[in-house]
């Protein structure tokens, strides 16, 4: 058990951190903790360690793959004004909406069955689709469940 960090840190963090695990200690550490609050300058019992050095490490910049390959947080903030039908739109900030892709074409198919099995009785489902060659974006929404429609896509 590594020790000496129990003797680095304040008497109110050992009392908040520490304390509801002191059965869990070795008795001899737990008298020690005590014992270096209320008298700081007798000598434990316990082995104190050298303190661990801390590496200050910079994390990689996490990238976070689009939600769309056809619509960015912008289009999707602007679809959520629509739908609320709001004259002034939301910005990507506050938008209300959290969209979920459940059908990429590139990814499942293009099939009507793909469709169904993946879309049908979800409410609320916003479909876009781009058109080939051009920065053309088509789609639609349904607010209700589509289980009792009937559906062709050509």
């Amino acid at each position: 058990m590594y020790k000496s960090g129990y003797f680095q840190i304040s008497g109110d963090d050992i009392y908040e951190y520490v304390h509801p695990y002191k059965q869990i200690l070795e008795k001899s550490l737990w008298k020690d903790v005590k014992m270096r609050f209320i008298s700081p300058n007798k000598s434990v019992s316990s082995k104190i360690l050298p303190p661990r050095t801390i590496l200050t490490q910079t994390l990689p910049i996490r990238t976070t793959e689009p939600f769309s390959k056809v619509i960015n947080e912008v289009h999707s903030a602007e679809i959520a004004s629509w739908i609320d039908k709001r004259e002034d739109k939301y910005s990507t900030e506050n938008n209300p909406y959290e969209f979920k892709l459940l059908l990429r074409g590139s990814r499942d198919g293009f099939t009507n069955a793909t469709f169904w099995n993946l879309c049908n009785k979800k409410t609320n489902v916003i479909v876009v689709m781009k058109v080939k060659g051009t920065d053309e974006i088509l789609g639609g929404y349904n607010p209700i469940d589509g289980k009792n429609q009937i559906l062709a896509i050509q």
